[in-house]
């Protein structure tokens, strides 16, 4: 194991960091930060060949929906490194009840991303009646396509890069 190296800064810059705003380094790192990771670490590959075969649901369409259609996202705990060795958080909220699970996830391969919605299925406390994600490849793809046909839900997704249309469960995720 490496040795922990500690940075020496001069005094007279220790003084200035110790003043310094948080606003005011956002500012000034700014410019740093976007040439770093100009379009974020979006975790999400769409895959082409299912798309179509799952209707596109809006959110305006989210209003008066009964108790057990939910929206589903994942959140990757990375610090910004998607490199690998982080977890994911699979997040599922009811739209009518906003009764929320969260399930941690050691990857986002399809057969644990189809025990993690078994999971939610026997956690819910009323039977789930449709999913609704975004059109990441750990959504789209056959074995969720098919545990939604087998468990006789609807399964709708947003339309590419509009947060909005999965609102109640973007406003309750993990970070």
């Amino acid at each position: 194991m490496r040795p922990i190296r500690r940075l020496e800064i001069p005094e007279a810059i220790k003084q200035k960091l110790e003043k310094i705003s948080p606003a005011t380094i956002d500012r000034l790192l700014k410019p740093y930060k976007k040439s770093l990771n100009p379009k974020g670490t979006s975790m999400t590959k769409g895959t082409r060949y299912l798309i179509d075969r799952i209707p596109i649901k809006t959110f305006t369409e989210w209003k008066d929906s009964p108790a057990g259609f939910t929206q589903m996202d994942l959140v990757a705990h990375n610090g910004g490194n998607v490199d690998g060795g982080f977890r994911y958080t699979f997040d599922t909220n009811d739209i009518s009840t906003s009764w929320t699970v969260w399930t941690l996830l050691k990857d986002k391969s399809m057969p644990i991303m189809t025990k993690a919605l078994q999971t939610v299925q026997e956690t819910f406390p009323f039977p789930l009646r449709g999913i609704h994600s975004d059109n990441g490849s750990e959504f789209i793809n056959d074995s969720v396509l098919t545990f939604a046909e087998v468990h006789n839900l609807a399964f709708t997704r947003g339309r590419p890069y509009k947060e909005n249309d999965n609102p109640q469960v973007e406003q309750k995720t993990i970070v």
